[in-house]
């Protein structure tokens, strides 16, 4: 009855997994109904398929693709923290539909670093992967199809690992075969099939007026197939997009996800498992979901609680004047108390030696600290200064606490796609710290411009003096402001920049942040 009444009303659309839809009933992005009722709901899906004009361009299908591996392996990109998009939202609403799908077992598999990793794969994308036979040893090693909300410039971390469909050629294709078809006397209604496309054209002598629809339509059918076509689907948890290319993968192939399996089982109350391939379920290794990124930087707590680590970066660090090149260290920037001894040397010059060491994985280091102070001597700033305030932190004005902390041993081994946490503690473990992480990216790297006749801006990176955080840019469409806005302020002595990016999305823009990248500015 309910499904004559929609035909009735909307003769060219199916909304299965809308609000208006087949309804989710007890838990989020599952279909209502007993055993029976689920299972006809997934049936429906098994009678879709993509228009072999369509089909033709997903990017697995494309014979220059075939056989690099791009069939094995999908990604559903979310824009969670960037853009319009609320980073709480998709945590909340990851950790909700999660939670609703497992039973007692839930903090086993909607783990924080689960829920926020999903809403940012790109930053800790092994870990979300369940099957270890679709995971690398090597981040070289993954090569993907990605459909993405577009927020997240990909190429940052993924440059040439991976393809997106482009609808771009089926466009051409169609306004070309009406062309012709209108050049042989049809109509515009004579070639339209939907009540939506006779309306749309009901006038018009081209596609002009449904260009739009076609275009986003079209852009979202081939990311959505792309999903459904690959070997290995990564999806979000909270995403109506992953959800539908669940369904249509189908009950056969739910355990070929990192999500499928949670959101369809219509045998039981609850998901069931993996039996045997899943993996990182079981890893109770304490790590915190420190995800290093422009989304949610570390903020880790030491366990005394009187240190906090922002982040960890790798840093392009000279020990002295007289070294010639500047080695790339880990390093963690943090505010609060560390322990440390000031002392003084026979001149009289302060100097600051770290009473704790770094771990990562079987690698050890001394530890180098950098303080500020803020004109006076470092015991008083770090020390002395802001004894009234009750905090072990930084303050307004006289104590300086916010600090540098070099690994200088440490050698960051950039082809894992997964690496070992970082460790900072002292020998009798009073003081704590622990920093997870996924993919890490080098910061503050030498600044070399090529432009013919200039000397680069900076090659010696010591003398690097200010940088720059932008507050977020958006509606940008034309490269000449924000060119002329950096070359401005490159004029007055700034030579890095931070650039929250909200909605600059058109090519010339990223051409020109392309450009100020690859100059490491």
């Amino acid at each position: 009855q309910l499904w004559e009444e929609w035909d009735s009303r909307c003769p060219d659309v199916i909304d299965l997994a809308g609000n208006t839809g087949l309804l989710f009933c007890k838990q989020q992005h599952q279909f209502c109904g007993d055993r029976t009722q689920q299972l006809e709901a997934y049936q429906i899906y098994s009678h879709f398929s993509l228009s072999p004009s369509l089909l033709q361009h997903i990017p697995s299908k494309k014979v220059e693709f075939k056989g690099e591996g791009y069939d094995e392996l999908a990604i559903h990109s979310r824009r969670a923290g960037e853009g319009l998009y609320d980073w709480e939202m998709c945590v909340k609403g990851n950790t909700r539909t999660c939670q609703g799908h497992v039973s007692a077992d839930a903090h086993r598999y909607c783990d924080a670093r689960t829920m926020k990793g999903n809403c940012a794969i790109w930053l800790d994308m092994d870990y979300q992967i369940k099957s270890k036979k679709f995971l690398k040893k090597k981040k070289a090693d993954y090569r993907f199809v990605l459909a993405s909300d577009g927020t997240h410039d990909w190429n940052i971390d993924f440059h040439g690992q991976f393809i997106v469909a482009n609808n771009t050629d089926w466009l051409l294709d169609l306004d070309r075969r009406i062309k012709g078809e209108i050049e042989k006397g049809k109509s515009m209604q004579d070639l339209s099939v939907s009540s939506f496309v006779r309306t749309k054209l009901a006038r018009g002598k081209d596609l002009s007026s449904l260009k739009s629809t076609l275009d986003a339509l079209t852009a979202t059918l081939l990311d959505l197939f792309s999903l459904v076509d690959s070997k290995y689907l990564l999806g979000g948890y909270y995403s109506t997009l992953s959800l539908n290319a669940c369904f249509l993968r189908g009950l056969e192939r739910m355990y070929d996800s990192n999500m499928c399996w949670m959101l369809m089982h219509p045998n039981s109350e609850f998901a069931v498992p993996p039996e045997e391939d899943a993996v990182h379920l079981n890893q109770m290794d304490g790590m915190p979901p420190a995800l290093m990124s422009d989304v949610e930087h570390a903020f880790v707590r030491s366990n005394d609680g009187n240190f906090i680590a922002i982040d960890r970066y790798l840093i392009q660090y000279k020990e002295n004047s007289n070294k010639r090149k500047a080695n790339q260290v880990i390093g963690v920037v943090g505010d609060g108390l560390i322990p440390l001894t000031i002392e003084k040397n026979e001149k009289g010059e302060e100097y600051i030696r770290a009473d704790f060491t770094c771990s990562y994985g079987n690698q050890n280091s001394l530890a180098t600290v950098i303080l500020m102070n803020g004109g006076k001597s470092y015991h008083e700033t770090y020390y002395k200064n802001g004894q009234q305030y009750n905090t072990p932190f930084s303050t307004n004005g006289d104590r300086f606490r916010t600090l540098l902390i070099l690994c200088e041993e440490l050698r960051y081994d950039k082809s894992l796609s997964r690496h070992p946490p970082l460790v900072l503690s002292s020998d009798d473990g009073k003081f704590h710290l622990r920093i997870g992480s996924s993919f890490a990216r080098p910061i503050a790297q030498s600044r070399k411009r090529p432009v013919p006749g200039e000397q680069p801006l900076h090659n010696d990176d010591s003398k690097r003096k200010v940088a720059h955080c932008l507050n977020p840019m958006y509606g940008i469409k034309d490269p000449k402001w924000l060119i002329e806005y950096l070359e401005y302020h490159i004029a007055i002595g700034v030579d890095h920049f931070h650039i929250y990016n909200v909605d600059m999305h058109s090519p010339d823009v990223q051409k020109v942040l392309e450009i100020y990248r690859k100059w490491n500015l």
